[in-house]
């Protein structure tokens, strides 16, 4: 069950501090010159004994907090731009492997227009080979028009 004043979110740690000890909650108490207190923790057992932890400032909690926050933000931080190189990377190596596809298909059509003039195609059978390598030509440009996207 969470307390009234955890569900009220009278401080930013009420209901969430835990004691080291037993592991209950424990209670923050505002003082007017701004230096606020965690109390003591008032748990017992069943057999009567008390918890040991006598609480303490907020503020060094609070400190304490904030480093460990920061420290996660930096990694968490470093490991997105680990990603981000990654992928760029990445879409860099796909684009000139697509360029030199690219290359090599206008390379091929260029070979079969040469023999054609020599002759050694005929007419249907250039028309045919042309544009199987059209159509991978334009295949391979838009690849390259979505990977520069």
């Amino acid at each position: 069950m969470i307390p009234a004043g955890a569900r009220a979110s009278k401080t930013e740690f009420t209901g969430v501090l835990r004691c080291g000890c037993c592991g209950h909650t424990m209670q923050i108490q505002k003082k007017k010159d701004g230096k606020d207190l965690i109390r003591c923790c008032r748990y017992s057992d069943s057999s009567g004994k008390r918890c040991i932890n006598r609480g303490g400032y907020l503020q060094p909690v609070k400190d304490e907090i904030k480093k460990a926050i920061i420290q996660y933000k930096k990694e968490v931080l470093n490991k997105l731009q680990g990603i981000n190189n990654k992928g760029k990377n990445l879409t860099m190596n796909q684009l000139k492997s697509k360029r030199r596809e690219l290359k090599k298909f206008q390379e091929a059509l260029e070979k079969i227009q040469d023999s054609y003039d020599l002759g050694d195609y005929s007419r249907e059978e250039f028309l045919r080979r042309k544009s199987k390598w059209n159509s991978k030509i334009l295949e391979a440009k838009s690849q390259i028009s979505l990977l520069e996207k």
